[in-house]
């Protein structure tokens, strides 16, 4: 059984629980205001600095998750874009058949 932890949801902020996924890589969110989606721990550290109105983006998109899906939220590879990296954030609509919950 996976322990169950509890910290703010890095989306809302509201008091939630997780616990870790794929070696510790990932955190299985269940939040009463964000509902359930999981989170790199990179796309986490980088959402401490993001602008509010990311995290608000990625609050509505996990409330509104497809039935027998889960929102993963990470951060892509970098690209080079004329000469200067370039990272951003990812979410996506995955199949929960598929995914280490």
């Amino acid at each position: 059984m996976k322990s169950t932890l509890s910290e703010k949801c890095p989306l809302c902020g509201t008091d939630a629980v997780f616990y870790y996924v794929d070696y510790e890589k990932r955190k299985y969110f269940k939040c009463p205001h964000c509902t359930k989606f999981q989170i790199t721990r990179r796309a986490e550290s980088r959402l401490e600095d993001a602008p509010k109105p990311w995290r608000d983006q990625l609050a509505q998109r996990a409330q509104h998750t497809p039935a027998e899906h889960l929102l993963v939220i990470s951060v892509p590879p970098a690209t080079m874009e004329a000469g200067r990296t370039t990272e951003a954030l990812t979410s996506e609509y995955l199949p929960k058949s598929g995914l280490p919950l």
